[in-house]
């Protein structure tokens, strides 16, 4: 399968070579499973997420990645997958050289030979989303490769630190919320000259245990929260929202006021001055109320 897929791992079929960015994908020929037009020549940083990865793993020596990354010459893998994720960096480097106000993260773009750049439908809106994934996989490549290329590493990482930085003025409104969508008032500014908010009708906030909460342990661990004067306290509200959210009854954090749910939550608290992030407060959320209490 792997060796198959690898069919699909080629240049301007998922991939573009000058760049190294994703491509969406491309139509095939239900006949003979050639490639053929529209080629999809855009993409999102989710797609992005697993590229970065699979080639991490393939320089790390895995025998499925290498093959996916190099079908005809798997033992040549590890040197391909070095040089995509070189062309990558790049890419993202420049990308947030043009467009500052995105914070380093990336919206739905378009993919050339020249470079990427933010889709019409996206030209001043950022998702949490998909960030959320493509931050980890920098995340690992700055860590697994300190020893075999130091200086690649060392670019991912600070990527990623620099989104870990940013995610606050861009995605967080405040009250534990984490935007889906952040629109971005000057795309040509950086976030400390910027102003983010949220336009949005439905769920407004992350509260899903997949690739949102990738975004929310982001912030959790990495983001400067004393720089931009929060407490721990406002830190956990993420996961007393996401919590009180899912109208589950858990074990987490003492319940304190959290506007903008909808929602009323009773709890019984024992906090554990040992406990680093989970207190002993068990919490249950009423889903026909219409405010948060403790």
């Amino acid at each position: 399968m792997a060796y198959w897929e690898g069919g699909f791992h080629q240049p301007y079929v998922s991939y573009n070579p000058t760049t190294g960015m994703t491509y969406d994908g491309t139509a095939i020929n239900y006949t003979t499973g050639a490639a053929c037009q529209p080629l999809h020549s855009f993409s999102a940083p989710s797609k992005e997420a697993v590229h970065v990865a699979v080639l991490l793993k393939a320089i790390l020596g895995d025998p499925l990645a290498q093959l996916f990354v190099a079908p005809q010459a798997p033992e040549s893998a590890a040197a391909a997958a070095l040089a995509l994720l070189e062309l990558k960096i790049g890419s993202y480097e420049a990308f947030n050289a043009s467009w500052p106000g995105y914070g380093g993260f990336l919206p739905w773009f378009s993919v050339a030979d020249n470079g990427t750049a933010p889709l019409p439908s996206w030209a001043t809106t950022v998702p949490a989303l998909d960030n959320g994934e493509l931050a980890w996989s920098l995340f690992a490549v700055g860590d697994a490769l300190r020893d075999k290329s130091p200086a690649l590493a060392a670019r991912y990482m600070r990527y990623f630190e620099y989104m870990a930085a940013t995610s606050i003025p861009v995605f967080y409104s405040g009250s534990g919320c984490i935007r889906t969508v952040a629109t971005i008032a000057n795309t040509s500014l950086p976030p400390s000259q910027n102003h983010y908010s949220q336009n949005c009708v439905g769920v407004c906030c992350l509260d899903d245990p997949y690739e949102g909460e990738l975004f929310a342990w982001l912030m959790d661990l990495y983001a400067p929260w004393k720089a931009f004067n929060y407490s721990h306290h406002e830190r956990d509200q993420i996961w007393i929202r996401k919590r009180c959210a899912g109208g589950l009854t858990s074990t987490f954090p003492s319940c304190l006021n959290v506007s903008g749910l909808g929602r009323s939550c009773r709890a019984s608290i024992s906090i554990r001055p040992t406990d680093l992030l989970l207190s002993s407060a068990v919490i249950t959320c009423d889903v026909h109320s219409t405010s948060f209490t403790n």
